[in-house]
């Protein structure tokens, strides 16, 4: 059973919890059904996005490429990570760097 399903298991049980999650989440599905039924276009709207979300992903190299001679230009240092772990170690050399506590 991984990590995901543990949790959820151990979720579920508690009713009050499980209860209080569906309300929430049936208030927000509401309050967006009622935004979309003021909207004439809504599902022209929510196509277009998922069209520019679909470009974006499929262009992302070139996106983050761009975005990163921009920041040059403007005196930003640009830092890539090849993942999480790596991250966390650009960030402690950039904290130690300033002396951060």
């Amino acid at each position: 059973m991984s990590e995901h399903s543990r949790k959820a298991e151990s979720f579920i049980k508690d009713e009050d919890r499980t209860d209080w999650h569906d309300k929430a989440l049936w208030h927000v599905r509401e309050k967006r059904d009622a935004g979309a039924a003021q909207l004439p276009e809504w599902e022209l709207l929510r196509e277009t996005a998922s069209q520019v979300k679909d470009n974006v992903l499929s262009n992302l190299d070139n996106y983050l490429m761009q975005f990163e001679a921009e920041a040059i230009k403007n005196g930003v240092v640009v830092h890539w990570a090849e993942d999480g772990a790596d991250h966390n170690r650009i960030i402690c050399k950039i904290l130690e760097k300033h002396r951060a506590r």
